[in-house]
């Protein structure tokens, strides 16, 4: 295999183009003929074939569920006991008030963080009375566990009780939080890439409609499905710079769902911006033609960033 040297202190910008008319494209959706190269003067050398080694991560995370009860009681929470010896007369038994030499509480330390608001009692059961309401997402420092699964901490100076499944440790809900935080990062990534491709191809439209309209044609109308299409184009001749798709098959096959009878590619390498790569396309005679075609009404842009070359452009058009 070949590959084509340059000197490490020149730019490095290569184009190409290529268009297909109504037989050859019906051709090509049945799988048979070849596309019309209308320019090969600037194709590069067809032999740089190279996998594309970068990754993308997607981090995912899933919500949490939480109860919404503030009670475990491990005690009858009855108020009144019907005494059934007799259907004449009934019995009002008055509860005793439970007392903490009822539970064992075994010490405990460390920091955790209470995950919903929660009310703190006396003791630990929904039984003895309310000291006061803590928020979520503050720190707690836990003194003891009890048996019957309630943190003991100090409140007011006094020891209050709340539930251990308000809580989180501390670690473990610093973790989620740092996990939350990149995949909104992630989003904000992905959001702040799409409006970029948005831009740019918008960029490109008008200064390709500006010439257009300069020679009394009509102007081209972004297409958002070919623009998804022209994006495919963008991510492959990152991997290939061909005429021609990574599987080897004709660059139009990625068109062969889409509506039309008469289209034509552009691509580019190594320009830094919109105007830069339309000025590249317009001086080269085939990409020209693409850009001039009376016959093409609509098109669609790809960008994609990275690569040997930095940049690559696709151009996709469709009458």
């Amino acid at each position: 295999m070949k590959k084509r040297i340059f000197c490490t202190a020149l730019v490095l910008l290569m184009t190409a183009a290529v268009a297909c008319t109504e037989a050859d494209f019906q051709n090509i959706k049945n799988g048979k003929g070849d596309a019309v190269v209308l320019d090969v003067e600037n194709l590069p050398a067809p032999d740089i074939k190279k996998p594309n080694t970068e990754i993308e991560n997607n981090t995912e995370n899933g919500d949490k569920d939480t109860d919404s009860e503030n009670a475990i009681d491990s005690s009858d929470n009855t108020d009144v006991v019907n005494n059934t010896d007799s259907v004449e007369t009934t019995d009002i038994i008055e509860k005793e008030k439970p007392s903490l030499d009822d539970y064992v509480i075994e010490e405990t330390e460390g920091e955790y963080v209470l995950i919903k608001s929660a009310v703190v009692r006396s003791g630990p059961s929904t039984d003895f009375d309310k000291l006061g309401q803590l928020q979520a997402d503050i720190v707690v420092e836990i003194t003891g566990t009890t048996d019957n699964g309630w943190f003991q901490f100090e409140y007011d100076s006094v020891d209050g009780y709340i539930n251990q499944k308000f809580f989180m440790d501390k670690e473990t809900y610093d973790e989620e939080i740092a996990l939350n935080e990149s995949g909104e990062e992630n989003q904000s990534e992905e959001n702040n890439k799409e409006q970029t491709e948005s831009t740019l191809a918008s960029q490109i439209v008008a200064i390709c409609n500006e010439y257009r309209v300069a020679e009394g044609l009509e102007p081209l109308t972004e297409d958002p499905e070919l623009d998804a299409l022209a994006q495919i184009r963008a991510e492959e001749i990152v991997v290939y710079f061909e005429h021609e798709r990574p599987d080897g098959s004709d660059c139009f096959t990625v068109m062969k769902d889409y509506k039309c009878t008469l289209c034509g590619e552009n691509i580019a390498a190594g320009q830094g911006n919109p105007k830069e790569v339309v000025d590249a396309w317009m001086d080269s005679e085939g990409h020209r033609a693409n850009i001039m075609n009376k016959d093409f009404k609509r098109i669609g842009i790809g960008y994609s960033a990275g690569g040997e070359f930095g940049a690559y452009w696709a151009q996709l058009f469709a009458d």
